[in-house]
Parts: C-alpha cells; structure tokens; sequence
C-alpha cells in the first residue's frame, strides 16, 4: 500500500535582476541565468544578524565584478 500526503513546493517562475530590473530568462532556453550574491553576518560583526540576498543578471553581474576589481587594485597599490 502506498500512502501520499499533500505537499506544497515552490517553484521559481521568473526571476528579476535587483540591479536593472530585467528578466534573468535566457533567450535559448527556458531556464534563467542569474547570478547569486549573498551575505549573512554573524557576531561580532556591525552587522550582526543582517541577511543580503540578491540575483543579478549577467550583464549587472560582470559591472558589479568590475567595481570590485577596481576597489582591489586601488587597495594594492
């Protein structure tokens, strides 16, 4: 005999970039392309307990890798 319970899920349906506002669907495929950044602060941080999620897609993704590069390479000289 099998048993089943109901469950609810989510499922993704569309994700938008937090930084332009656009849609992360790729124009090939059905699936999303999106980048991820997060951040979770622990103790002993100014921050602590504060939680940061963001999706960017791949074009904000690239711009926002560009200003860390150059806060890198201003904080190695």
């Amino acid at each position: 005999m099998i048993k089943y319970k109901e469950a609810r899920i989510k499922v993704i349906n569309y994700i938008i970039c937090d930084s332009c506002k656009k849609s992360c669907k790729s124009n090939i495929a059905e699936d999303s392309e999106y980048a991820t950044l997060s951040a979770s602060w622990g103790y002993w941080s100014d921050s602590d307990g504060q939680n940061y999620e963001i999706h960017l897609c791949e074009k904000c993704f690239y711009d926002v890798l560009g200003h860390i590069k150059v806060k890198i390479l201003k904080v190695e000289k």
